[in-house]
């Protein structure tokens, strides 16, 4: 699988740097609304218990908006250019796959072990029918929720002790009390 991603990463790097620098941006670019999301009412709460400046109030919100506004604005402008650039990249290794079978040995074409090759790097490559290199879209897409996933747990780590238990506790209760329900309405 890792060589699998490593050949798709290669390939798209080599045939069209933007498609993967669209990749990368908008992954950072969608990790930026939920970490501002987090932030902000902390942001909010300390201005009200400390000064509680209408001004500053304003401000903050604005920003925190506007921030939100952009990040999303380019994270969907990111989405619709990687998918453009991987057209883009499809095309191209549809050319070059097309010059490889061009040069290939026939009597290989029709060999079993050559056609099993075939039909799992297709399966990989078009991750069964989902689209060509859905794969690497999913894998960074992953690493995009790791770095939010990791910053959850910085925000949750840097809470007062005390607010953390009553975090856990409510958690609880809430799972508690939807299982509960579940359980009635089923």
């Amino acid at each position: 699988m890792f060589k699998s991603l490593s050949f798709l990463w290669k390939f798209a790097w080599r045939e069209d740097k933007l498609y993967i620098i669209c990749l990368i941006l908008n992954q950072i670019f969608s990790a930026v609304t939920p970490i501002l999301l987090m932030i902000f009412p902390k942001v909010i709460l300390e201005e009200l218990m400390s000064k509680n400046r209408l001004d500053v109030l304003v401000f903050i919100i604005l920003a925190f908006s506007l921030g939100i506004f952009i990040s999303q604005m380019l994270s969907s402008f990111l989405t619709n250019t990687a998918f453009y650039r991987r057209c883009i990249v499809l095309e191209k290794f549809q050319v070059n796959l097309n010059e490889h079978l061009a040069k290939v040995d026939y009597e290989n074409l029709e060999n079993p072990e050559f056609l099993n090759l075939k039909q799992n790097a297709e399966k990989f490559l078009y991750a069964n029918g989902q689209g060509f290199s859905f794969v690497l879209d999913r894998a960074v897409n992953i690493v995009g929720k790791i770095i939010i996933f990791m910053t959850i747990i910085w925000i949750i780590a840097s809470l007062n002790i005390f607010v953390l238990i009553a975090f856990l506790c409510l958690s609880a209760l809430n799972s508690f009390m939807q299982m509960k329900y579940k359980k009635t309405y089923a």
